[in-house]
């Protein structure tokens, strides 16, 4: 294994753009790409192309990050927006598989980085490897870019090298960051039907209809809706607009106190503080990849003040 500054001196000579990237040993050894624009600042870990944080200019961050977190290869970041490909939730053809997929597991290769006036970016790599194939038997490529400018996007593209077709489910799980979700509204949703995320309810169909929102209580839900969603939080004065193209249905996460006491890498002192919106392709609804052909999807996240 090549040691984190040698990794570090390497990236840092091929990838550097001067004022706009650069590359830092977070903790524990994990690398991170800072990218910076205009006042606005990204940071994405090398190990399952993470986004671990983004301040936009003239706000606070805009994720959750769990000082619990022990970034070990192996066990997945808790917070940022952690890619869920290429399965979402439990892996059914797989019982002791990961939840989640294996892209947030692995370390990514960097390809490239660019700079120009209107955004800086990074893009990153990961194809099957012996280490792959022990969660999935398929051959694949996947590249993850994440641009920075007035706003962030991060694109995936998912690519089936095999001889087969593949099935494959997925989403962006961004962990938003508030001081209080009570004071935070999200009439995107109101009204709109939707599923409970919960293994006794997934084979009910049934969307329900006009579903309130209870946020600081346990809510996961798959909203049959598919479009822009907004926050409006008004303890910080801010909205965050939550845009994405290539997906089918909006998931959301909120965990309650309890829920919380009994995750290892949460704890009560994050209840009330965490909310996840999460665009994705999830089950019961799969995409079939045939041999040659590719999955595409992209979220942007733009967050400015709330005109009052």
């Amino acid at each position: 294994m090549i040691p984190s500054q040698e990794k570090l001196h390497f990236l840092d000579s091929k990838f550097c753009k001067t004022g706009r990237v650069h590359f830092e040993e977070y903790s524990s050894g994990m690398l991170v790409a800072k990218l910076e624009y205009e006042g606005s600042s990204a940071c994405v870990s090398l190990f399952g192309a993470t986004l671990i944080s983004y301040i936009p200019s003239g706000h606070g961050e805009t994720f959750f990050l769990s000082r619990v977190n022990d970034f070990q290869s192996g066990k997945p970041i808790r917070g940022g927006i952690p890619l869920c490909f290429p399965w979402f939730g439990a892996d059914l053809g797989k019982a002791n598989n990961p939840p989640h997929g294996f892209f947030r597991l692995l370390e990514w290769k960097v390809n490239d980085t660019c700079s120009d006036d209107n955004e800086v970016s990074i893009t990153l790599s990961l194809s099957d490897s012996a280490e792959s194939r022990n969660f999935w038997p398929y051959a694949f490529s996947a590249v993850c870019c994440i641009s920075l400018g007035n706003d962030l996007t991060v694109k995936i593209k998912i690519t089936n090298n095999d001889r087969d077709s593949i099935n494959l489910t997925g989403a962006f799980h961004p962990y938003f960051r508030f001081d209080d979700i009570r004071e935070m509204k999200i009439p995107s949703l109101q009204g709109q039907k939707y599923i409970e995320n919960s293994a006794s309810s997934r084979p009910d169909l049934k969307d329900k209809p006009l579903g309130s929102l209870a946020l600081g209580e346990d809510v996961n839900r798959i909203y049959s809706y598919y479009g822009p969603v907004i926050l409006y939080d008004y303890k910080d004065d801010r909205f965050i607009k939550i845009t994405s193209r290539g997906m089918e249905v909006t998931g959301i996460w909120s965990p309650s106190k309890s829920k919380c006491l009994s995750t290892p890498d949460l704890g009560e002192d994050v209840f009330l503080k965490i909310l996840c919106i999460e665009p994705g392709v999830m089950p019961p609804l799969t995409r079939k990849i045939s041999p040659g052909g590719f999955f595409e999807a992209e979220i942007i996240i733009n967050v400015g003040k709330i005109e009052r």
